[in-house]
């Protein structure tokens, strides 16, 4: 119990030796070579080479990974997830615990024991989960609750999606632009200084070469810290384009629908199943989802052929928790 809240699902924790192993070398190779760099940079920088700089931030990005997995390795005794009614507990490391309601979740994703839940703010990652799949079916059972319950409309969602879509384009290019000026100011500072060796700089060279370091220095930690606010940027379009197509598919259920449709049922994932009667009787169902670049419905399953419009009704409710059937038009 905490409070009046009752904990309905908690988190098992359990390392797997093989993974376990496997992690251990990457961490220790990418240590390995972050030392290596660093050694390859004290002498560069001893010998005034040029490509110092660039021999740092290759180490500083091998120790960047090496610490990454450390934090997997070494944090898992303070891994906890726990799973209440309206919100999840989630601590994926010696730090402060968060609370995420379900509403907020843009992306849920589970592999092989992991756990990935991300809000438009922040992506939470756990790992060596033995129960996974109830968390992750539990977490999808909520959100489509959540997903029924909202009432979305299709112009606010529509200028919605289209205004977190040029977001999200502006600000990679942003990033792509940041890491294009870093390369191109190695050139430059290459054709200011002539291609001379450090050891052979003039003093407008040493200039030169001290304020290429900062501006690289400066463009490096703007690229690293930048990558958040696209990777939010990215879930925010994620979630908007979701909401969007959700609303349209809505609306256009009927689309595309030839006269031998009897019946058209509703699937809460932008999905529809489409039953068909052949001139013969027969009924069949066709399984479709709708695509938004092109505003269409994709047909990806066919069913067997049924005699009676009862027995493929039957044969429905086999998919109908899978599927998320919402209701019958």
């Amino acid at each position: 119990m905490q409070g009046n809240k009752q904990c309905i699902i908690k988190g098992i924790f359990k390392r797997e030796k093989k993974i376990f192993l496997s992690n251990f070398l990457l961490m220790a190779s990418f240590f390995y070579f972050a030392a290596l760099f660093i050694s390859l940079f004290i002498k560069a920088l001893g010998n005034g080479d040029f490509f110092a700089i660039i021999l740092f931030l290759v180490s500083f990005l091998f120790l960047s990974f090496g610490v990454v997995v450390l934090k997997k390795e070494l944090f898992l005794g303070f891994f906890k997830i726990e799973l209440y009614e309206n919100e999840m507990k989630i601590k994926d490391s010696f730090f402060k615990e968060n609370t995420i309601y379900y509403k907020d979740i843009v992306n849920l994703d589970v592999f092989e024991g992991n756990v990935n839940v991300s809000t438009s703010e922040k992506n939470y990652s756990l790992s060596y989960l033995k129960n996974s799949f109830e968390i992750s079916s539990f977490v999808q059972k909520k959100l489509s609750e959540i997903k029924r319950k909202r009432v979305l409309h299709l112009e606010t969602e529509e200028k919605a999606y289209y205004l977190n879509k040029k977001r999200m384009v502006l600000k990679i290019l942003i990033e792509f632009g940041i890491f294009a000026f870093a390369v191109v100011g190695i050139f430059v500072c290459v054709l200011l200084t002539e291609g001379r060796d450090t050891s052979d700089f003039t003093s407008m060279d040493k200039k030169i070469f001290v304020v290429f370091s900062i501006v690289e220095t400066i463009l490096m930690l703007s690229l690293f810290f930048y990558s958040k606010a696209v990777w939010k940027s990215i879930l925010i379009y994620k979630d908007s384009k979701c909401r969007y197509s959700e609303v349209l598919s809505a609306f256009l259920i009927d689309r595309e629908l030839s006269e031998k449709a009897v019946r058209v049922i509703k699937t809460l994932d932008s999905g529809r199943i489409v039953i068909y009667q052949s001139p013969s009787g027969a009924y069949k169902a066709s399984f479709e989802t709708f695509l938004l670049k092109n505003k269409s419905w994709y047909s990806y399953f066919v069913s067997d052929s049924y005699q009676l419009i009862e027995e493929i009704e039957e044969y429905l409710e086999n998919f109908k928790e899978d599927l998320q059937i919402e209701s019958i038009f």
